[in-house]
């Protein structure tokens, strides 16, 4: 599903990852730690090709970095569900549309994307809402409709970057029960966070980004 062969990655003046390595399997479950700086947002832009690595090479639901067209992007992006920390969603189009935007580059039918809409809102507990507007939904609201938009095209492999950062305790663990039942379906999920305690409550597969460069498959929880 996803695999990081000997990638190197720096900004300027400033080095990420020197040899990464990395193996996620299909459907896996999975958490990526580390502290502040260690390259956690970084490693997600470099799974949907936003960044290129300086060396080495990232393969992902059937496409290679060093391969790659950038006319393919949007094909391999279309494969993937990304969850932001701060939602990204469109403040002025309501919950429907922000949803039926993303299908209608695709070029689907209005009827399956009124289908699509519905299933994903229902998903998440939120069909009442399809007509609000991104300011008058709560944090937690905020980021169902993120995973939403996320999980409508049906992706291979969801990528969350800090989705429970926001969000208080109990709403943090609500959003973690809901990618695990999108996990449950067969869909691949990969959560950067800090948030050490719902890693704790989670049994999962755990990556550990350490100083900058090293990447430690940590063994299941119990």
């Amino acid at each position: 599903m996803l695999t990081f062969k000997n990638v190197a990655f720096s900004y300027p003046s400033q080095p990420i990852f020197a040899d990464l390595n990395l193996n996620i399997e299909n459907g896996e479950f999975s958490f990526l730690i580390g502290k502040s700086g260690t390259g956690k947002s970084t490693l997600i832009q470099l799974v949907y090709m936003n960044y290129m690595p300086d060396a080495g090479e990232v393969t992902v639901a059937g496409y290679n970095s060093r391969t790659i067209k950038r006319k393919e992007l949007p094909y391999l992006r279309r494969r993937l569900g990304i969850i932001f920390q701060d939602f990204k969603l469109l403040n002025n189009r309501n919950v429907y549309d922000n949803l039926a935007f993303v299908l209608n580059v695709t070029g689907i039918s209005q009827k399956e994307v009124k289908k699509k809409v519905s299933d994903v809102l229902t998903d998440v507990g939120l069909y009442h809402r399809r007509f609000s507007m991104p300011g008058s939904l709560s944090g937690g609201e905020k980021q169902r409709i993120a995973i939403a938009r996320a999980v409508i095209n049906d992706p291979v492999l969801v990528l969350a970057d800090e989705p429970t950062g926001n969000l208080d305790p109990e709403t943090a663990d609500e959003i973690i029960e809901i990618l695990k039942k999108i996990n449950s379906r067969g869909t691949t999920i990969l959560i950067a966070t800090h948030n050490y305690e719902i890693v704790k409550k989670n049994p999962a597969k755990i990556y550990k980004l350490e100083d900058g460069k090293a990447l430690v498959a940590v063994t299941k929880q119990k």
